[in-house]
């Protein structure tokens, strides 16, 4: 009799897991801007992650976090204020 071959049984798919903490989008929401002018302002201000990395903290409340809204809300002041200086 010939051997029957049979097809192995398909390998159950891996669950993604859940993103953990903050990112991006989450944090540019709490801003009210766009994750894309977020990113931007990250990697001007020098704090880029790794190629291949992503931005993630822990929560809204972290230090790091608070210390880049303060910084965003900063610097939109100050662009604010720039068109009055000139004047």
């Amino acid at each position: 009799m010939p051997a029957t071959a049979t097809k192995p049984a398909p390998k159950a798919a891996k669950a993604k897991p859940e993103p953990q903490g903050v990112g991006i989008k989450e944090l540019a929401d709490h801003l009210g801007i766009d994750p894309r002018s977020l990113r931007g302002f990250l990697r001007r201000t020098q704090r880029s992650v790794g190629r291949g990395t992503r931005y993630e903290w822990p929560s809204l409340r972290d230090a790091a976090v608070k210390k880049i809204v303060a910084d965003w809300r900063a610097a939109q002041a100050e662009a604010d204020d720039a068109p009055e200086r000139a004047a």
